[in-house]
C-alpha cells in the first residue's frame, strides 16, 4: 500500500464588506431614521457588530435594545403569537430583532 498525498484543506474565509464614507453615512442616517442593526446589518452585508462599530466611530448614540420594536408592535406581536400562533422566530424576523429580544418583549 503507497500513502496518499497530503493535501491540505484550503481555509474558508469571511470575504470582507468596506462600506465606503457615502455608504457609511446612509448607514447612520437609517439607523438615526429608526433602523435596527440587525436589519442594517442584513441590508449592507456586514456583521450587526460592524454597524455597532461603525456608530461608534460616527458619534452616535445607540438605543436601548428594548427600543428596537415599539409598544405597538409589541401589542400586535402578543395577538400574532397568542391568536394567530406565529412563533417568537418568526416574529423576530418579521420586526428585525433577535429571537431573545423578542422573547422578552413578550414577557415569555
Amino acid at each position: 500500500m503507497t500513502a496518499h498525498a497530503y493535501e491540505p484543506r484550503r481555509t474558508i474565509r469571511q470575504e470582507q464588506r468596506h462600506l465606503a464614507p457615502a455608504e457609511t453615512e446612509v448607514l447612520c442616517r437609517e439607523y438615526q431614521d429608526g433602523a435596527s442593526t440587525y436589519q442594517l446589518a442584513k441590508k449592507w452585508g456586514v456583521n450587526r457588530h460592524t454597524v455597532t462599530a461603525i456608530l461608534e466611530r460616527n458619534g452616535i448614540e445607540q438605543r436601548n435594545h428594548t427600543a428596537k420594536i415599539s409598544e405597538d408592535e409589541v401589542a400586535e406581536a402578543k395577538g400574532l403569537h397568542t391568536e394567530e400562533g406565529w412563533s417568537v422566530n418568526a416574529l423576530a424576523r418579521r420586526y428585525g430583532i433577535s429571537s431573545k429580544t423578542m422573547k422578552s418583549r413578550l414577557g415569555l
